[in-house]
């Protein structure tokens, strides 16, 4: 057999065992499809879903910007964020929500322990523990555990051939391996991405100098090539990583720190290697540091192996420690988050550590004999007591069991060592379902809903707006939301919104309303008709229990009084003219309406106690709905629409991101009613054209333009400007 062939049926191997793994973990979890429990959960259920639902049914214009974002907002950096995946693509073959979530986990699980295994193939001698490497890496439990990020899996899926390109570089071959897959990953997650780039920084200089031993002159002279295929891939990202960058600036949660006394409460250094030895996975914002049993026996191996250099141990050992140093030394750790502490699953750079720790455990069993498995098995053995003892780890008896057939096996003259190494492999996967599946069961996996909840709602959410005959520019909002970002999944104009890319100042309006401010969200909690008026909410959906059905009109009514569609009779146009100059403003947001009520209207809707009066209320929405202004055009980042009077007044929030035209001539966007937008109109009938450009995005492509020129040499007239070595000429 020819070693192409060998090397597919190898790769078939390790899809087929990663996919039993995960199968059976859901299996034994009854997750969907193999049971009650949903697959969505925790972001995947608050905010992914939605964001695919959104890629599928949006128009291009509103990747730029798009109005079911909270009160409307840059789209363009949540896309980049979230969406940029070619295993994304599989939500178009899929109608139910959990039918897609599930299709795309399963394919980049695959594709994590496939790229693991291309990594092996190019590093190992044996094939054999090739495939038990490879499916330990595509099923190491924080990546199972940690499932519902699904944004992170591509980067890393591909840091193990990200290392290969960077080994390419450093022994002087050419790197277009490596800038190919650093761009995938810049523009998949560019933060995981900037997170690998400081470790690959640290290992093309540990590779060249520590593991190889290359000399500094030849070490410089490649390290220029290495600057090269770091800076355009860099470069060619950039219209995703500035507005990206931009966006989440705008909604960012911890401060820069740079080496700063502030520290985060560290695990127990001890009690976390206990952890990680005796197969326990720790959920407290503590480092994972690898999965299990064998591959700490594994690497035990490689170190007292007599068929390693003292070179290869010693340099191998260094650079265990020092990325575990940089894991847990608060000062340090903050490198890896671009000098920020991260916000909720922690640690998310303990895959290097892993995949360091895997390469480690690898070259250990490819050498197996009884001279090395015997002192690694009495070392285990001891390291489990003793994280018994001393922690009270429970430690899984098959690891006991597993490492007794390894000793036996080792004993048995009949099994030949290479023959015995495929034995090795089935143990290893073995492991892997053991220690993967029990994140998915029980209290192991939070949120987790009933099956059928999720589609049912958005289902019975699409058919109510399905039916609504109203083609005005208006909000709909829905008081007993499954998710705060449904809105862009299903596509209603909302205003609740949940994403790490939240803007701070719809916080800060909601929480001036009196609204619900949570991490990272902004939430419709329960209708007021005074901020329902205002804000333009023209519908609510709901049971009926939070919604004042003695003031609104009922429209719609399910079965069994649920589902209900209200239209809200006091609701303002979002767009219309007036004159803001004598709004004042108030600490009281009652008197705050009212204030704009009585500059535009002449009517006041508060009595002397402040208390509303619906009728005057009602007054006032005619009024002003008089000097609604006409729609031309509203899709995406764009609006356009003819009006007269003093000013346009939206309930759009303002951004200096607008740009805008008024009879063809650029005007200045202004506040109105201190977040909201105003337009100053000329005499007469006025063209307003609105048009939203995210902040990065126009130098992020003059950037991208500046790579693809530094590319295209490269590409056209490689072998003049790389030499034989790979390096620049």
């Amino acid at each position: 057999m020819t070693e192409k062939r060998k090397g597919i049926r190898g790769g078939i191997t390790v899809a087929l065992a990663v996919l039993r793994v995960w199968f059976l973990a859901l299996y034994r979890g009854g997750i969907y499809p193999f049971g009650d429990k949903s697959i969505l959960c925790i972001d995947l259920y608050g905010q992914y879903t939605h964001f695919l639902g959104f890629l599928k049914n949006s128009s291009p214009s509103e990747f730029l910007y798009s109005f079911t974002k909270g009160f409307g907002g840059n789209t363009l950096g949540l896309f980049a964020y979230y969406c940029i995946s070619v295993f994304n693509l599989l939500m178009f073959f899929f109608d139910s929500m959990e039918a897609t979530a599930f299709a795309i986990i399963t394919a980049k699980l695959v594709f994590r322990g496939l790229c693991m295994y291309a990594y092996m193939r190019k590093t190992s001698k044996s094939m054999a523990v090739s495939i038990g490497a490879a499916v330990a890496y595509g099923v190491y439990p924080y990546f199972i555990f940690y499932y519902c990020n699904i944004i992170w899996f591509d980067c890393f899926a591909l840091l193990p051939i990200l290392v290969l390109g960077t080994e390419y570089v450093a022994d002087g071959k050419t790197p277009w391996l490596f800038m190919a897959v650093y761009t995938y990953c810049l523009y998949s997650n560019y933060y995981i991405a900037a997170m690998f780039s400081v470790f690959i920084l640290i290992y093309f200089f540990w590779y060249s100098l520590f593991l190889k031993g290359y000399d500094w002159k030849l070490t410089i002279k490649r390290t220029v090539t290495m600057a090269y295929a770091a800076i355009v891939p860099i470069l060619l990202a950039c219209p995703v990583i500035i507005p990206s960058i931009k966006a989440l600036s705008g909604g960012k949660v911890s401060d820069f720190v740079f080496f700063t006394d502030r520290k985060k409460p560290m695990t127990n250094y001890i009690w976390a290697f206990a952890c990680a030895i005796s197969g326990n996975f720790n959920f407290d914002q503590s480092p994972v540091l690898f999965a299990g049993a064998l591959e700490f026996c594994f690497a035990v191996m490689f170190f007292i192996s007599n068929k390693y250099s003292k070179r290869e141990k010693t340099a191998y050992l260094c650079i265990l420690a020092v990325i575990l140093l940089m894991m847990y030394v608060p000062q340090i750790y903050y490198v890896w988050h671009g000098f920020a502490w991260p916000e909720g699953f922690g640690f998310r750079e303990s895959c290097i550590f892993y995949f360091l720790f895997l390469s480690t455990a690898a070259k250990g069993a490819e050498e197996f004999s009884l001279k090395t498995l015997l002192p690694a098995a009495v070392i285990a053995l001891l390291s489990w007591y003793f994280a018994g003892k001393l922690f009270g780890m429970q430690v899984n008896k098959l690891f006991i069991i597993l490492m007794a057939v390894l000793i036996l096996g080792a004993f048995g003259a009949k099994i030949k060592n290479g023959a015995f190494k495929w034995v090795l492999s089935l143990l290893w996967v073995t492991e892997a379902v053991c220690i993967s599946s029990p994140y998915l069961i029980g209290d192991n996996m939070p949120s987790q809903k009933q099956k059928f909840r999720t589609d049912n709602k958005v289902n019975a959410l699409k058919s109510v707006i399905e039916n609504i005959d109203d083609k005005s520019f208006y909000r709909l909002e829905d008081t007993d939301p499954y998710s705060y970002s449904q809105a862009m999944s299903i596509g209603y104009y909302g205003t609740s919104h949940f994403s790490s890319l939240f803007d701070n100042r719809q916080k800060e309006m909601y929480e001036y309303f009196g609204y619900e401010d949570t991490f990272y969200s902004t939430i419709y909690s329960r209708s007021i008709p005074y901020i329902d008026s205002f804000w333009g909410i023209k519908y609510i959906f709901n049971s009926g229990s939070q919604v004042p059905d003695n003031l609104y009109e009922k429209i719609y009514d399910g079965e069994n009084g649920e589902n209900i569609l209200y239209r809200n009779p006091y609701r303002l146009p979002i767009i219309f003219t007036g004159d803001t100059r004598s709004i004042e403003y108030s600490e009281n947001w009652r008197q705050y309406i009212d204030n704009m009520y009585v500059a535009l209207t002449g009517v006041e809707t508060l009595d002397e106690k402040g208390n509303r009066d619906y009728e005057k209320l009602e007054v006032v929405s005619r009024a002003i709905n008089q000097n609604a202004v006409k729609m031309i055009k509203q899709q995406g980042n764009t609006i356009k629409f003819s009006a007269k009077g003093k000013y346009a007044l939206a309930t759009i929030m303002y951004d200096d991101c607008w740009h805008i035209k008024v009879n063809g001539k650029k005007v200045a966007p202004q506040k109105f009613m201190t977040w909201f937008t105003a337009v100053p109109l000329e005499e007469g009938e006025n063209i307003v054209e609105m048009t939203y450009i995210p902040r990065g995005f126009v130098p992020g492509l003059c950037l991208m333009a500046v790579g693809a020129f530094l590319l295209i040499p490269g590409v056209l007239l490689k072998d003049k400007v790389f030499n034989k070595e790979g390096r620049l000429c």
